[in-house]
């Protein structure tokens, strides 16, 4: 017999948005499993109305930062990563993540 009991209560008012910072090595375009995972959390986030500040290194000199209502990407400095082409490692960027 199991005597567990669950209770779920919906409290009120609205849910708040949040600003969350995602700091990561890897986000796409690069392919693979964490980049494709942060890039899921960071679409739920911004669906659920929570702003995201995303730092990650440029991995191209061409590429540009993506902006809109709930995303404000920001590019470090990187450097190449031994044995991983195409792939850049942040370096760190403090004032950058001041401003």
């Amino acid at each position: 017999m199991n005597d567990n009991v669950f209770i779920f209560q919906e409290l009120p008012g609205s849910p708040s948005s949040l600003r969350v910072a995602v700091v990561t090595e890897t986000y796409p375009p690069e392919v693979n499993g964490v980049a494709m995972t942060l890039a899921r959390i960071v679409e739920a986030l911004q669906q659920r109305n929570h702003r995201i500040q995303l730092v990650r290194p440029r991995q191209h000199a061409t590429e540009t930062p993506t902006q809109n209502v709930h995303l404000e990407e920001v590019l470090s400095r990187g450097v190449p990563i031994s044995r991983y082409q195409g792939l850049r490692i942040g370096l760190p960027a403090k004032q950058a993540l001041f401003r």
